[in-house]
């Protein structure tokens, strides 16, 4: 098997995770130190640049995102313009209960329940305004529902849902059991 370089982990990372991550995020999950992973993120953007790749790093502070290159801004406009009219598809349905019965909760909570990862679903929904970042946090965001979701189904807050004390009680319940 091919020794993978730290340029390709990071890509392959900030891929996998669809969304920022800090600096001290990608050190411990490659194992290397902070120095290593700004050495390598540079030499990654020059590669990206050099082979006029759609993608580009997008860096603010100590946090970076794997996205489109900004010189495929009209062009992903089209598409994005799509992503947000129409219907919801199944996923994104499933996500918004996940996220109504157990918000808050981080993308990777919602990809364990649901066993896929789940980011671009998750990155739709934040631009259909359907979902909202309640606390950004070094490794991760949580989630919740925003008021426009919740009007659009009928109620004023989420204790409104159908068994709601019931299936949180539930949730609680299964957390502590994997805490433990």
């Amino acid at each position: 098997m091919q020794e993978l370089g730290v340029e390709q982990k990071l890509e392959a990372y900030l891929f996998f995770r669809g969304e920022e991550v800090s600096i001290k995020e990608l050190a411990k999950a490659l194992q290397i130190s902070e120095e290593e992973v700004d050495k390598g993120l540079e030499e990654l953007q020059q590669k990206l640049t050099e082979r006029k790749s759609g993608l580009s790093l997008q860096r603010q502070g100590d946090r970076v995102a794997l996205t489109t290159a900004p010189e495929t801004a009209d062009w992903m406009a089209e598409f994005l313009r799509e992503e947000t009219k129409g219907e919801l598809t199944p996923t994104q349905i499933e996500i918004m209960t996940i996220i109504a019965y157990n918000q808050p909760i981080t993308l990777s909570a919602i990809e364990i329940i649901r066993g896929v990862a789940s980011a671009q679903s998750v990155r739709t929904l934040l631009r259909r305004g359907l979902i909202e970042i309640l606390l950004s946090g070094e490794k991760s965001d949580l989630y919740q529902l925003t008021s426009a979701a919740l009007r659009q189904l009928g109620i004023s807050n989420v204790s409104a849902l159908p068994k709601y004390e019931e299936y949180k009680k539930l949730a609680t319940k299964i957390t502590l059991q994997n805490e433990e």
